[in-house]
Protein backbone atom coordinates (compact mmCIF):
# COMPACT_ATOMS: atom_id res chain seq x y z
CA UNK A 1 0.00 0.00 0.00
CA UNK A 2 1.75 3.33 -1.09
CA UNK A 3 1.13 6.07 1.67
CA UNK A 4 2.87 9.15 -0.64
CA UNK A 5 4.79 9.02 -3.93
CA UNK A 6 7.62 10.81 -3.28
CA UNK A 7 8.86 11.21 -7.12
CA UNK A 8 12.48 12.35 -7.52
CA UNK A 9 14.53 12.63 -4.15
CA UNK A 10 17.90 13.36 -4.32
CA UNK A 11 20.43 10.80 -2.10
CA UNK A 12 21.09 13.95 -0.06
CA UNK A 13 17.59 14.39 1.20
CA UNK A 14 17.05 10.60 2.42
CA UNK A 15 18.39 10.87 5.85
CA UNK A 16 15.88 13.90 6.53
CA UNK A 17 13.54 11.81 5.00
CA UNK A 18 13.88 9.00 7.32
CA UNK A 19 13.97 11.24 10.44
CA UNK A 20 10.37 12.91 9.51
CA UNK A 21 9.06 9.46 8.35
CA UNK A 22 10.37 8.11 11.99
CA UNK A 23 8.90 11.09 13.97
CA UNK A 24 5.82 10.93 11.70
CA UNK A 25 5.05 7.51 13.13
CA UNK A 26 6.26 7.68 16.87
CA UNK A 27 3.88 6.66 18.89
CA UNK A 28 1.39 4.98 16.38
CA UNK A 29 0.51 1.63 17.13
CA UNK A 30 -0.13 -1.00 14.35
CA UNK A 31 -3.07 -1.18 12.37
CA UNK A 32 -5.64 -3.84 11.67
CA UNK A 33 -6.96 -3.53 8.49
CA UNK A 34 -8.92 -5.97 6.11
CA UNK A 35 -9.63 -5.80 2.69
CA UNK A 36 -12.57 -5.75 0.28
CA UNK A 37 -13.99 -3.91 -2.64
CA UNK A 38 -12.30 -4.24 -5.90
CA UNK A 39 -11.89 -1.12 -8.22
CA UNK A 40 -9.88 0.99 -11.15
CA UNK A 41 -7.87 3.96 -11.38
CA UNK A 42 -8.89 6.11 -12.96
CA UNK A 43 -12.63 4.74 -14.02
CA UNK A 44 -14.35 2.31 -15.72
CA UNK A 45 -14.53 3.64 -19.06
CA UNK A 46 -10.77 4.10 -19.16
CA UNK A 47 -9.18 1.67 -16.51
CA UNK A 48 -5.34 1.84 -16.03
CA UNK A 49 -4.63 0.26 -12.42
CA UNK A 50 -7.16 -2.41 -10.50
CA UNK A 51 -7.17 -2.25 -7.00
CA UNK A 52 -8.72 -3.30 -3.90
CA UNK A 53 -9.59 -1.40 -0.96
CA UNK A 54 -9.81 -1.81 2.94
CA UNK A 55 -12.83 -2.29 4.78
CA UNK A 56 -11.38 -1.94 8.48
CA UNK A 57 -8.27 0.22 9.20
CA UNK A 58 -8.92 2.85 7.03
CA UNK A 59 -9.29 5.73 9.58
CA UNK A 60 -6.00 4.64 11.16
CA UNK A 61 -4.17 4.25 7.78
CA UNK A 62 -5.51 7.77 6.53
CA UNK A 63 -4.27 9.22 10.37
CA UNK A 64 -0.83 7.99 9.62
CA UNK A 65 -0.92 9.69 5.58
CA UNK A 66 -1.94 12.85 7.11
CA UNK A 67 0.42 12.65 9.66
CA UNK A 68 3.53 12.01 7.33
CA UNK A 69 2.04 14.19 4.75
CA UNK A 70 2.38 16.93 7.44
CA UNK A 71 5.90 15.85 8.55
CA UNK A 72 7.31 15.59 4.68
CA UNK A 73 5.66 19.35 4.27
CA UNK A 74 3.78 17.46 0.74
CA UNK A 75 0.58 18.68 -0.37
CA UNK A 76 -1.72 15.88 -2.73
CA UNK A 77 -4.38 17.61 -4.94
CA UNK A 78 -6.42 14.70 -4.90
CA UNK A 79 -8.40 12.72 -2.36
CA UNK A 80 -6.10 9.53 -0.06
CA UNK A 81 -7.93 6.25 -1.38
CA UNK A 82 -6.06 4.03 1.16
CA UNK A 83 -5.87 0.93 -1.47
CA UNK A 84 -3.62 -2.03 -2.60
CA UNK A 85 -2.64 -2.38 -6.61
CA UNK A 86 -3.80 -5.44 -7.83
CA UNK A 87 -1.97 -4.80 -11.69
CA UNK A 88 -2.20 -2.52 -14.47
CA UNK A 89 -3.77 -3.30 -17.72
CA UNK A 90 -2.59 -2.93 -21.43
CA UNK A 91 -4.66 -0.93 -23.48
CA UNK A 92 -6.04 -3.52 -25.40
CA UNK A 93 -7.86 -4.87 -22.54
CA UNK A 94 -11.16 -6.25 -23.70
CA UNK A 95 -13.15 -7.75 -20.93
CA UNK A 96 -13.75 -4.43 -18.53
CA UNK A 97 -17.91 -5.05 -18.39
CA UNK A 98 -17.16 -8.33 -17.28
CA UNK A 99 -14.16 -7.38 -15.18
CA UNK A 100 -16.85 -4.73 -13.94
CA UNK A 101 -19.52 -6.98 -12.91
CA UNK A 102 -17.12 -9.67 -11.10
CA UNK A 103 -15.88 -6.51 -9.27
CA UNK A 104 -19.76 -5.91 -7.92
CA UNK A 105 -19.42 -9.78 -6.29
CA UNK A 106 -16.05 -8.78 -4.36
CA UNK A 107 -17.61 -6.06 -1.93
CA UNK A 108 -17.27 -8.66 1.18
CA UNK A 109 -14.49 -8.24 3.42
CA UNK A 110 -11.77 -10.50 1.47
CA UNK A 111 -9.06 -11.10 4.64
CA UNK A 112 -7.17 -9.02 7.28
CA UNK A 113 -3.77 -8.59 8.44
CA UNK A 114 -1.91 -6.68 10.83
CA UNK A 115 0.34 -3.53 9.91
CA UNK A 116 3.27 -3.43 11.99
CA UNK A 117 5.53 -1.24 10.25
CA UNK A 118 5.93 1.23 7.23
CA UNK A 119 8.65 1.01 4.71
CA UNK A 120 10.41 3.85 2.39
CA UNK A 121 11.28 2.27 -0.81
CA UNK A 122 13.14 3.07 -3.94
CA UNK A 123 11.95 2.39 -7.17
CA UNK A 124 13.98 2.14 -10.36
CA UNK A 125 12.14 2.28 -13.75
CA UNK A 126 13.66 -0.38 -15.60
CA UNK A 127 12.59 -2.01 -19.23
CA UNK A 128 12.00 -5.18 -17.52
CA UNK A 129 9.77 -3.40 -15.07
CA UNK A 130 10.17 -1.66 -11.63
CA UNK A 131 12.98 -2.34 -9.38
CA UNK A 132 12.06 -1.53 -5.60
CA UNK A 133 14.76 -1.47 -2.78
CA UNK A 134 13.48 -0.95 1.04
CA UNK A 135 16.17 2.02 2.04
CA UNK A 136 14.39 1.57 5.96
CA UNK A 137 11.30 0.31 7.75
CA UNK A 138 9.96 1.95 10.48
CA UNK A 139 8.22 0.16 12.92
CA UNK A 140 4.55 0.85 14.60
Amino acid sequence: MTLQFLGEVSDSNIPPLKDAIEDGVKGQGEVLVSLGGIGVFPDWRRPRVIWVGLKRGVKEVTYIYRKLSHRLDLQEDRRFSPHITLGRFNKRYQNIERLKGISYSYDKELGEFQVKEISLIRSTLTQAGPIYNTLSSFSL
